[in-house]
């Protein structure tokens, strides 16, 4: 019996950009990140398998998606910056952070910045 996929979306203001996220789910929470180019709707096909045990947050970042970019600048460093902000808003605790492509990129720098939003 698979789990259906109820979505809770809504759009989350940090760091000046209004970030969209979906939440599925309920558990410990997941926040997975997209590579460039597409929108966090890429991890829907992973969605049946995780939602049962984990809470699955899967944001747009900055400037993809349904997200907002007002600044019309982009880097890692402030992609990195939206999700640390985006946990904290969210009040993840011992979130555990995937990514693909470019959004591997951020759970690599929030382990060397941010080492207490790493779960074990």
């Amino acid at each position: 019996m698979g789990a259906e996929a109820s979505a809770t979306g809504r759009w989350i203001e940090v760091n000046g950009a209004r970030l969209y996220c979906e939440d599925h789910g309920a558990g410990p929470p997941i926040v997975l990140i997209h590579a460039g180019l597409i929108s966090g709707a890429v991890w829907e096909p992973l969605l049946p398998a995780l939602i049962d045990d984990f809470r699955v947050i899967m944001p747009d970042s900055r400037g993809h998606g349904r997200s907002t970019n007002p600044s019309g600048e982009m880097s890692y460093a402030q992609i990195a910056d939206d999700v640390a902000a985006l946990i904290t808003a969210l009040e993840l605790d011992g979130a555990v952070v995937g990514g693909y492509s470019d959004g591997a990129r951020w759970p690599w720098r929030s382990a060397r910045d941010t080492p207490r939003q790493r779960a074990g």
